[in-house]
């Protein structure tokens, strides 16, 4: 458990592995109503919608998405104690007004985009989005998408790899990142993030510039 004072009132959350950031700045800033109507576009384990809905009422509801089946599930062990009305629902935030309009709902009080990876799907094996640990290479925070990272490495032509690796990861050296990838594929698939990590390590090197902070080669790749 950990405690954080929101809006006067002392509140303890369950404890989770993703602490919520800017909780108390955000807590200082939003009034929310007793029946209002928040939405968490992106409700990770809950850490955020457990502060608010502490503010709620049994008329207030929380409605909850996630392309992460998991992050849904942990979530609503740590929001079932709320008062409000809680709904989970396994979407993308792209798809907030329709899923919110499905509900019935016409109007929201406070939408709350907190977008990104959390530490906890970093290091989950199933997920395969580090290039600190060795896992396969998936890359599908949405399991329901039929194509993984590992696909896209291992079937993409070097040109468009290139555009793939310069547009996310806005990496100058994408087409020399892009070359190596291909020329480890004649040798075989490219199966797991350590191999990915080592062929981008290859590729670029270690940054050697003195005074500059020192970031994994492969970084902008994974992105």
């Amino acid at each position: 458990m950990y405690k954080i004072e929101l809006a006067g009132l002392e509140v303890d959350a369950p404890a989770v592995e993703h602490i919520p950031v800017l909780a108390e700045t955000l807590a200082e800033q939003i009034n929310l109503p007793p029946d209002g109507v928040m939405v968490d576009a992106t409700i990770g384990q809950g850490g955020h919608s457990f502060l608010f809905g502490s503010k709620l009422g049994p008329e207030g509801a929380i409605v909850g998405l996630d392309v992460d089946k998991e992050s849904i599930r942990r979530a609503q062990s740590v929001l079932k104690g709320l008062a409000c009305k809680v709904i989970l629902l396994h979407s993308n935030f792209s798809q907030i007004s329709e899923q919110v309009h499905k509900q019935g709902i016409e109007e929201v009080d406070f939408i709350l985009a907190d977008l990104g990876v959390c530490s906890a799907q970093l290091t989950d094996v199933e997920m395969g989005l580090s290039f600190l640990h060795d896992m396969p290479l998936d890359m599908r925070i949405d399991k329901r998408l039929k194509t993984a990272a590992a696909d896209i490495v291992n079937k993409t032509d070097e040109k468009s790899l290139a555009d793939l690796i310069y547009k996310f990861g806005e990496d100058r050296a994408s087409r020399r990142i892009a070359r190596f990838i291909v020329q480890h594929r004649q040798s075989g698939p490219i199966t797991t993030t350590g191999q990915l990590s080592a062929i981008v390590c290859k590729a670029l090197g270690r940054p050697r510039r003195k005074g500059k902070a020192r970031i994994h080669p492969a970084t902008r790749t994974f992105q």
